[in-house]
């Protein structure tokens, strides 16, 4: 069973403010959440779902790098032949 922890105990697992978290609820976005009556509970399993979607590659983190660098037009936006 998935560890269930308070705004603020979630708040220190994805090291952000606990009102980061009570906005993003407000706007619709950030971690999935549950509501018991008044309480805010977080599953630890949607936290870390959360912060693995919100990964960003850059180009050096494709494998197989030289491969798009080398292609005529990759950054100019244009396909390469």
């Amino acid at each position: 069973m998935p560890k269930k922890l308070t705004t603020e105990e979630a708040a220190a697992y994805l090291r952000l403010r606990p009102c980061t978290l009570e906005v993003w609820r407000c706007r619709g976005r950030g971690p999935k959440y549950q509501k018991l009556g008044r309480r805010v509970i977080y599953d630890e399993v949607d936290l870390a779902e959360f912060a693995r979607n919100c990964t960003v590659l850059t180009v050096d983190t494709f494998s197989n790098v030289t491969k798009f660098a080398t292609a005529p037009n990759f950054f100019r936006g244009g396909e390469s032949k």
